[in-house]
C-alpha cells in the first residue's frame, strides 16, 4: 500500500516517537568493558585457586603413599600449603576485586572474594573426596605393599583433577567470549555455558571421547583395568557404577557446578546436571528429618503388627502413633545418608489387650540410599503388652515387657524431597525376635499417612 508523502512522514515520526517513549527492557544487563574485565579477572582466580588446592592434594596423596608424609595426619597435610601457592592464589583474588572491580562491579557473574576463595578450595579438594571418600587415608594404597593399585589411584586422581581444570577454564572462556559479544546478559544466559564446555575440543580431549577415541581420562580406566586392579576397591567413590568412566565425568561435573554456583551466584541444578538425574548424587546437604504417623483407620489399610507364639499368632492393629527419622548428611562417594529412626508418640496397637512400643535408645543407625530410594533404620523400642488399660496409663495391668531394636525398612524415598513432607504412602516391614515363651517374633507393616 503506497501513502502520500506527508502521511509518509507523519507515520515515521509516529513510529520514532514511540520509539523514545517505549519503557526501557530492564532485563538486560549488559556489561560494560571494566565489568566484564572483574568478571574474568576472578573466575581466573577461581580457577587458579582450584589448582592450586587440587595440587596439594595430590601432593598429599604422593607422599601418604610413599610414606613420606610430613605432617602427623593427611588431614593436616592437606591444609599446610607448604609452599604458600594456594595462601598467594587467594590474596591474589583479594587484590584483583580491588584492583578491578571496585570502581564499576558487575551486575552478576561474581561472588565476594571470600566466597570465591573458599569456592575453589572446596572444588580443589573435591576430586580427591569424591573418588575415595572422606577419610581417603583409610583407602589409599600405599606403594610398598600395592605398586598397581597405588599408580592407578594416583594416575586416575591426576587426569580427573586435570579434566576438571580444563573445564574450569572453558567455562571462564565461554563466559567471557558471551560478555564481549553481548549474549550473556544474566547469570541465566551464562549457565548455558556449562553445556556448551563440554564441546570444546581440549575438554573432549582430557574428559570425554568417544570409546573408539579414548580421552585421557577413559584411558587411566583402561589401565588400571590392564592391571587387574579392582576398580570399585581403588576408586570406592565409583563402587558399583555401571560405568566408571561416567563416574569420574559426575565427580567433575558435580564440583565445577557447586563451584560455579557459590563463585558466581548462579543458580544451576547440579544433581541433574551431573548425571542427568534428580537423585541426590550432587546433593551433600543433610536430607533432614521426617514423621511417620501410623494409619489407623480400618478401612485405609491399617498399620498390623503380629506376635508369633508357639501357640497362636496375635494380631494387632494400629491405634496412633508416630516415628520421627533423621538423616544426616549424604555421602559423594556412596550417595548414602545415615538415619536414625525414634518412637515420636508411643506407638499403640489393640487387639489381644494393648501393645505399646514405647521410646528406648542404643540401637545401630541405618542408612537411606539415594541411588535406590531404599531406606532402613533400627528402631529402639520398649514392648509392653497391657491386659485392660491404654498405653501410658499410670498403672497398667503388664503381661509382659521386652526391649530391642527393630529393624524397618521402606522404598521409594527420595532424597531431594526428604524433609519436605511425611511419609504418605509408604510401608514399612520388620521383624524382631523375642523372649520364648513370651513371643518368637514380632512382626510389623506400617502404613504412613
Amino acid at each position: 500500500m503506497h501513502y502520500p508523502i506527508a502521511v509518509s512522514r507523519l507515520l515515521l515520526c509516529l513510529m520514532l516517537l514511540a520509539g523514545f517513549l517505549a519503557p526501557e527492557d530492564t532485563s538486560a544487563q549488559i556489561q560494560v568493558r571494566d565489568q566484564t574485565r572483574c568478571i574474568e579477572k576472578l573466575n581466573r582466580n577461581l580457577r587458579n585457586v582450584a589448582r592450586k588446592q587440587s595440587d596439594e592434594a595430590r601432593n598429599c596423596v604422593r607422599d601418604f603413599s610413599r610414606d613420606e608424609l610430613e605432617q602427623p595426619t593427611f588431614a593436616d597435610c592437606l591444609l599446610a600449603d607448604p609452599r604458600e601457592r594456594v595462601a598467594k592464589a587467594i590474596q591474589k583474588t583479594v587484590a584483583h576485586e580491588a584492583k578491578y572491580c571496585v570502581a564499576t562491579p558487575p551486575d552478576f557473574g561474581i561472588a565476594d572474594p571470600q566466597t570465591i576463595n573458599e569456592a575453589g578450595v572446596v572444588a580443589g579438594n573435591a576430586i580427591l573426596f569424591g573418588l575415595f571418600g572422606p577419610d581417603p587415608d583409610q583407602v589409599l594404597a600405599k606403594k610398598n605393599v600395592d605398586l598397581d593399585t597405588q599408580r592407578c589411584q594416583e594416575r586416575v586422581l591426576k587426569r580427573t583433577s586435570k579434566c576438571i581444570e580444563r573445564k574450569f577454564g572453558e567455562f571462564r572462556d565461554c563466559k567471557y567470549d558471551g560478555l564481549r559479544d553481548e549474549s550473556i546478559q544474566s547469570a541465566l544466559d551464562m549457565e548455558n555455558c556449562f553445556e556448551a564446555i563440554n564441546e570444546d575440543t581440549f575438554v573432549s580431549l582430557f574428559c570425554d571421547r568417544s570409546p573408539f577415541h579414548p580421552d585421557f581420562l577413559r584411558r587411566e580406566v583402561t589401565n588400571c583395568q590392564k592391571m587387574d586392579v579392582d576398580f570399585d576397591t581403588a576408586i570406592p567413590g565409583c563402587d558399583g557404577a555401571a560405568d566408571d568412566h561416567a563416574c569420574l565425568l559426575r565427580h567433575v561435573d558435580c564440583a565445577l557446578c557447586e563451584a560455579l554456583n557459590a563463585a558466581d551466584g548462579l543458580a544451576m541444578n547440579c544433581d541433574a546436571l551431573d548425571d542427568g538425574q534428580q537423585n541426590g548424587s550432587c546433593d551433600f546437604e543433610a536430607p533432614g528429618s521426617r514423621t511417620c504417623e501410623l494409619v489407623a483407620t480400618p478401612d485405609l489399610d491399617p498399620s498390623l503388627l503380629t506376635l508369633e507364639t508357639s501357640g497362636i499368632d496375635l494380631l494387632f492393629s494400629a491405634a496412633s502413633g508416630a516415628i520421627d527419622v533423621t538423616c544426616g548428611a549424604i555421602d559423594s562417594a556412596t550417595h548414602q545418608a545415615t538415619c536414625s529412626c525414634d518412637v515420636a508418640e508411643h506407638l499403640v496397637f489393640e487387639g489381644f489387650g494393648y501393645l505399646c512400643l514405647n521410646p528406648h535408645s542404643g540401637c545401630d543407625a541405618g542408612t537411606l540410599d539415594c541411588d535406590t530410594g531404599a531406606l532402613s533404620c533400627n528402631l529402639g523400642i520398649t514392648a509392653q503388652l497391657e491386659f485392660d488399660l491404654p498405653c501410658g496409663d499410670e498403672e497398667p495391668t503388664e503381661i509382659f515387657s521386652t526391649t530391642g531394636c527393630l529393624p524397618l525398612s521402606t522404598s521409594g524415598v527420595s532424597c531431594e524431597d526428604f524433609g519436605l513432607e511425611v511419609f504418605s504412602g509408604l510401608e514399612w516391614t520388620g521383624s524382631l525376635a523375642g523372649e520364648p515363651p513370651l513371643f518368637e517374633t514380632m512382626h510389623v507393616d506400617l502404613e504412613c499417612r
